[in-house]
């Protein structure tokens, strides 16, 4: 049987956000992303490439906008 329990690694220790109601497993531990640093773009958007033209951008009336 398979538990997820999510946690932080935090200077060598390990501090899990809720306590597994197992008395005894083996566990694996995966290291899903490093929060400490902030993330950049690997790639720049493409909608900072190609914006929108202003004549492609439509109004809607207060009417069409609560029908949607």
């Amino acid at each position: 049987m398979h538990k997820v329990i999510e946690g932080l690694y935090e200077n060598g220790a390990i501090t899990l956000k809720r306590k597994p109601d197992i008395s005894k497993a083996k566990i694996q531990v995966i290291f899903l992303e490093d929060i400490s640093s902030p993330k950049l773009f690997q790639k720049i958007p493409d909608i900072f490439l190609k914006p929108l033209k202003v004549k492609q951008v439509r109004r809607f009336s207060r009417e069409e906008l609560h029908e949607r």
